[in-house]
């Protein structure tokens, strides 16, 4: 082959590559969240509580399996009625967003409903705000752009937080 001759390349920009990725794997998270009626124990290593409110308690957790580390939302089931948590796990599975906590899979025993999702690690954005007086407006202008975009997708999916 002469050594001359230019080999032809074709260009394409990186925006329509995503879009014609994601395209081509456009997959239904719901696929894979998976629901259990057993005991979650038999899973999960229950650890420390990480949050919690009124209604519900937040533990650490770890995959028996594999050894990954989850966020476990514990609900009395005298709290919430079947109905209305299947509603919340049905909402959860379709907000599949890089600035929303992923949902993995749920249980339900006789006592409680639990939620297995991403471990988010940091605290309150609010406790890091006082802890340190100020935040420099680079930060700030990042940490609101993730918030609105999380937001957008929720309310695109006709989901209110509240």
């Amino acid at each position: 082959m002469d050594g001359s001759r230019k080999s032809k390349t074709t260009t394409i920009k990186n925006s329509s590559l995503k879009s014609k990725r994601s395209e081509l794997f456009n997959i239904d998270q719901n696929l894979f969240v998976s629901y259990k009626k057993s005991n979650i124990t038999k899973e999960y290593t229950i650890g420390r509580p990480i949050g919690g409110g009124k209604l519900s308690d937040i533990r650490m957790a770890t995959n028996k399996e594999s050894g990954a580390k989850r966020a476990v939302k514990i609900i009395k089931k005298e709290n919430l009625e079947d109905e209305k948590f299947f509603a919340i796990v049905d909402l959860l599975c379709k907000l599949s967003h890089p600035n929303i906590l992923q949902t993995f899979e749920f249980f339900d025993d006789s006592k409680h409903y639990y939620i297995v999702t991403d471990v988010c690690n940091g605290g309150e954005l609010i406790e890091e705000i006082c802890d340190k007086g100020a935040m420099s407006e680079k930060k700030a202008a990042h940490l609101i752009k993730q918030v609105l975009s999380a937001v957008s997708f929720a309310h695109k999916n006709n989901i209110v937080h509240k």
